[in-house]
């Protein structure tokens, strides 16, 4: 009796298990990507344009054609956030995001982005930080 108890334990656990397995959505989770913006530091300057590149966490490798939705970029100086205008821009030629602003104050920038990442079911909302120099 107690070894057909454990045996069907084990079935219904197995059984159970295959089910969360097969149930669970695959969440884009922030730790699972990172977006960066290449070749910084960036130039200061009026209708500047920036790549930003988003990677797999766990790969190393670039994730292209992501569809960005909201975009958002401010400095933060002190107390104050300063939101300015930011347009997406065509993707450039490795499928990486590409965006133009009027940058014309020096320090750090803060981009936040709501992507769609191919074959993760949620969107991933992220954040990533860059320069701007003279």
């Amino acid at each position: 009796m107690i070894r057909t108890f454990t045996s069907t334990m084990l079935v219904l656990s197995i059984a159970i298990g295959m089910v969360s397995l097969t149930s669970t959505p695959s969440l884009a989770a922030t730790q699972d990507y990172h977006f960066e913006v290449l070749g910084q530091p960036v130039k200061a300057g009026h209708d500047v344009s920036f790549v930003v590149q988003l990677t797999q966490s766990a790969t190393g490798k670039a994730v292209p054609n992501v569809a960005i939705t909201q975009p958002k970029l401010h400095m933060v100086m002190g107390d104050m956030d300063m939101p300015i205008p930011v347009k997406l821009l065509p993707p450039d030629e490795k499928g990486n995001d590409r965006f133009g602003a009027d940058l014309s104050m020096y320090g750090e920038w803060t981009l936040d982005l709501t992507a769609a990442v191919p074959g993760e079911n949620e969107p991933l909302t992220s954040s990533t930080h860059f320069q701007v120099i003279k």
